[in-house]
């Protein structure tokens, strides 16, 4: 069956989108022992100031919550320059980072962190998904291939793998992968996306 590549791009990339959400969710056991949540000062965990009697907004002004992420920041730069090999340090800043939105920081300290703990699967996925937002296929690519070197065997790389692959119209590597995938003792979700895609391009 012949595919229009520029009608398929849309359908793969938006099937791999959903599938970042999803390995996301899937966290690995060791990231979970190292990081519990968003780092403390994040904007997001700030709470709002209690009121007062003068009746004015209880709701932190963009100044104040500027000032804590950014003390926020300096302590964790701090943590990480006075250990440059806790991995601990490294990964909540590299986290801070990226749910901060800033990935330019975020990717250097992910792969930092995946020099010194390369066995954490979900630091591969975060790094990838920097680089997906970003749009650097490529280093998202290279980040798959050098995960797989570790874990040959993952249905959730492998399927990441072949979806990057397909976004750049390498559609015989992406049935290559995802056939792979479709064929492994893999969890439903993943198994049930690898055949979506293979269904498309063949």
């Amino acid at each position: 069956m012949t595919m229009n590549p520029k009608l398929l791009l849309p359908a793969i990339l938006g099937a791999f989108v959903v599938f970042v959400a999803f390995v996301f969710w899937y966290k690995s056991q060791s990231m979970q022992q190292e990081v519990a949540g968003l780092p403390p000062g994040h904007p997001s965990t700030i709470a709002a100031p209690s009121g007062d009697d003068s009746g004015m907004s209880d709701a932190p002004s963009k100044d104040n919550v500027n000032h804590n992420f950014l003390a926020e920041e300096n302590r964790l730069q701090m943590a990480v320059e006075e250990s440059p090999n806790d991995t601990v340090s490294i990964v909540k800043l590299a986290r801070f980072y990226h749910d901060a939105h800033s990935l330019e920081k975020a990717i250097p300290m992910y792969e930092r962190y995946l020099k010194l703990r390369p066995e954490n699967t979900q630091a591969w996925a975060d790094l990838a998904d920097c680089q997906v937002n970003l749009q650097d296929m490529d280093a998202a690519r290279a980040t798959m291939e050098a995960a797989l070197e570790h874990f040959p065997d993952n249905p959730t790389m492998l399927y990441n793998l072949g979806a990057i692959h397909a976004n750049a119209g390498r559609f015989p590597l992406a049935i290559q992968y995802w056939k792979q995938v479709s064929t492994m003792d893999a969890d439903e979700s993943v198994k049930n996306m690898a055949i979506a895609g293979l269904e498309k391009l063949q």
